[in-house]
Formats: C-alpha cells, structure tokens, sequence
C-alpha cells in the first residue's frame, strides 16, 4: 500500500495517539492540543483504530438489568462528533465544531447506563431507578448533576461510536402499544469532582435495593 506523505503523517500520529501509556487520563478540561487530537482520532479512516479507541470506554457488566457502562468524556466526545461528521461526509471539522459538540458541558462527564428488562415484563415506565457513584473504597458519594432515563421500546441497535440512545420513532414511546424492553441511564458528574486517573464504582438501586454495580477506570481514558 503506498502512502502520500500527508496520509503516512497522520497514521503515525493516531498510532502515537492510541499507544497506552501510564500518563494518559481524564483530561477535565480540553486545550487547543487536546480538541486537535481528538479530531484526528475522529477523522481517521482506519476503522479498527477507532474501535480500539472506543472500546476503553465501555464497560461490560451482563448483570441484570444492567448490560454495560459507556464512559463520555469532554476528549471521547469531541472524538464521536469528529466521526460522525466524517461519516456524514460534512465540512471540514475544526476546533470551532469541537466547541459546538461540547456545548454548555465543557467540563462534563457522562456515563451512560444500558439497561435490558425480561421480556416478560409488566412495566408501563422505567422504574424509579437511583444512581450512586464513588471512588473505589470510597465513602461518600460524588455529587451529580443530572440523571436522565430514556426509555426503549425496540432492539438495541450499536451505533459506531455512539452511546447516546437515539430519540424514539413516532409512535414507538411508552404508551404507544410497544413492550419496554430496556432504558438508558445518562449520569452527569462534572469533571471537577472526579480524579483523574481514578477508578469509580457505580451502583444502581431500585429504592434501597442494589441491583448491579460496576467499576470504571478513568486513568486509560482522555
């Protein structure tokens, strides 16, 4: 395979990118170095580099009801709205639309909660499901900002480098005639609050009943 000089650049900087290394973890807040290395994971086109990237930021659990974890960091999230504009094939993406994708949570991590109930089930809305998260051998709780449920009425579909649920078709929603087959759980925690190469515990509870928990690391993610 030949390689112009300007592609071969660009892989050996993902290579760099992507190479584990002690040092790597949270990045709480993105400078101008950290969006534009964010954008070249996003906008490489070698397939396999980018699920690698993506795949240490998900956690299987398979306890239910819970399947897994997905870790959105400020770095993770700049990387999906790059690929995303790549796979749309849009204009170019720069740091302006690095900014846009961060939106009002620059300084915001989001777990997102996967969730899968029995088919057999009665439920007419996500139950009342709490979440507490806390650092490994920690005590109290970190504070969060925000806990969303979506509901899912269809399959799980695995969209490349996407976490977030997709809005619901119209007439798909609760109430509309579909089974509840499952949820998203979509946890704010501002990245102030967290260590950056912390390892954290997330529980999930229906009142005071743990149903499931599961760790994730932070040190490994940017």
């Amino acid at each position: 395979m030949v390689f112009r000089a300007s592609t071969l650049t660009s892989v050996v900087a993902l290579a760099a990118l992507l190479q584990p290394a002690a040092t790597v973890a949270l990045q709480p807040s993105l400078d101008r170095r950290g969006i534009e290395q964010a954008i070249v994971i996003g906008q490489s086109s070698i397939d396999n580099e980018r699920a690698r990237f993506h795949e240490a930021y998900r956690v299987p659990v398979g306890v239910s009801p819970l399947d897994a974890l997905e870790v959105v960091t400020p770095f993770r999230q700049v990387v999906i709205a790059a690929e995303q504009n790549a796979r749309r094939r849009g204009p170019l993406f720069g740091q302006r639309d690095a900014l846009l994708a961060l939106g009002a949570g620059p300084d915001r991590v989001d777990v997102v909660v996967e969730l899968t109930f029995s088919p057999l089930n009665v439920l007419l809305g996500v139950p009342d499901y709490t979440v507490e998260v806390r650092e490994a051998g920690g005590v109290a709780p970190v504070a969060l900002l925000s806990l969303e449920a979506v509901p899912r009425n269809t399959v799980r579909v695995r969209v490349p480098a996407q976490p977030y649920p997709a809005p619901p078709a119209p007439g798909t929603g609760v109430g509309g005639g579909g089974t509840l087959l499952g949820a998203t759980l979509i946890v704010g925690i501002a990245t102030s609050t967290l260590r950056p190469d912390g390892r954290y515990e997330l529980r999930l509870l229906e009142g005071a009943t743990e149903l499931a928990r599961a760790e994730f690391d932070l040190a490994g993610m940017r």
